[in-house]
């Protein structure tokens, strides 16, 4: 170790020293550890033991003290020293060194701006009571220190910033994962969602195409059983063949509003209906009044379509056997529900009195229908006739 009056040391010794130093601070990766590293081989190598080191205080004029009898202070430390104060603040402010000997009060300092690449990290402080201790040797030397210390925290603040870069970048990376995998999930239940809209779609068509060759049956049956009863079809009969395609084209129109979902409210479905057989009778004035009690079930097409048919051939029934020119025909139908929501019964009930001496034609094509439609429904129908007629329809949906 060099003793304090050696103040000339050789080549070979600052070489040794800043060898010493960079194998010390090589590994720092924090500016601890080069503190530490450079207070380390200026002990050791100049046998001073007063080394001071301050930091700048990232934009502010101030330095705070990091290192100071030869112990790490932390940064929380309330030494501040602004640029204006001592020799430490002048040294900072103009990062220029300041070397010191006074004969008079007997002491030496040398203070050293710690920088890279014109950017201050701070200043290094040594003082000696014995004048002239320190020399233009011990200037360039720690010049030279300060100047592989301000390199190292340089090194240290880039590899900071990388880091932190990279923290972002991944956390960005890991949003856009995130996102990329929410788009592709929220894609593939779109594209799931149009596939089997796409499916429910050809179901669909396939079933208008299935409804359409049955309504054309039910004409093709209505029109033969006309053809049975009727020896010379007349006016009336085409009419009547005429007004029963008119009520099923009505059916399915009302159906049709609803087609997406298969299902119709029965209240909306006799809504629509009755007003249809309202206008469809023209010449007679017909009221129809219909209540719902505790049926809260849609019913699918395969039930309401024949539903409806039988409750135009029973409405159209009741008009010819009570109307007369002068009247108004009034029916009160009303749908409730049995045996725990698995049947229902649907009731007509005619208020105006039988005319006896009207005799319904082709009483017997009406009878006929009605009892086919029951089939289809897997129902019975129940008739009171009296001083005016009532049915009483009990079924189950198919």
């Amino acid at each position: 170790m060099f003793q304090k009056q050696n103040l000339i040391p050789d080549e070979g010794w600052t070489i040794e020293l800043v060898q010493k130093f960079v194998r010390l601070s090589s590994a720092a990766d924090n500016f601890e550890s080069v503190y530490l590293s450079l207070v380390t081989v200026l002990e050791n190598f100049l046998d001073i033991h007063n080394i001071a080191i301050y930091e700048i205080i990232p934009n502010e004029k101030k330095l705070v003290a990091r290192v100071k009898n030869n112990l790490l202070i932390p940064k929380n430390n309330h030494e501040i020293i602004h640029f204006t104060d001592e020799i430490i603040g002048t040294v900072a402010r103009t990062e220029t060194t300041i070397l010191l000997n006074s004969e008079t009060e007997n002491y030496s300092i040398l203070c050293v701006p710690i920088q890279s690449n014109g950017k201050l990290y701070g200043v290094i402080s040594s003082s000696e009571s014995t004048n002239d201790f320190f020399s233009f040797q011990h200037q360039k030397l720690f010049e030279l220190i300060a100047e592989i210390a301000g390199s190292l925290l340089s090194r240290i603040i880039q590899k900071e910033e990388v880091n932190q870069l990279k923290q972002t970048l991944e956390q960005h990376l890991e949003s856009k994962k995130v996102a990329l995998e929410v788009a592709i999930e929220t894609v593939s239940n779109q594209f799931d969602e149009l596939k089997q809209h796409r499916n429910k779609k050809e179901i669909l068509l396939k079933e208008v195409h299935h409804r359409v060759n049955n309504n054309l049956q039910i004409i093709s049956s209505l029109v033969s059983l006309y053809l049975n009863e009727t020896q010379e079809p007349n006016f009336q009969t085409l009419k009547e063949i005429q007004s029963r395609i008119q009520i099923l084209s009505t059916i399915h129109l009302i159906l049709l509003k609803s087609f997406d979902t298969n299902e119709i409210s029965l209240e909306r479905f006799l809504e629509d209906l009755t007003a249809a057989l309202r206008y469809n009778v023209q010449s007679n004035y017909l009221i129809l009044n219909f209540s719902i009690k505790e049926v809260k079930t849609n019913f699918n097409f395969n039930t309401l379509i024949p539903l409806g048919m039988l409750l135009n051939e029973l409405i159209q029934l009741s008009i010819e056997k009570h109307w007369k020119n002068d009247s108004t025909v009034e029916m009160d139908i009303e749908m409730t529900t049995l045996f725990f929501g698995e049947s229902y019964q649907i009731e007509l009930v005619s208020k105006s009195p039988i005319d006896y001496t009207i005799i319904p034609q082709n009483e017997h094509v009406n009878h006929s229908i009605i009892e086919s439609l029951c089939e289809q429904l897997e129902g019975d129908l129940e008739e009171t006739v009296g001083e005016s007629c009532k049915w009483k329809f009990t079924f189950q949906e198919i």
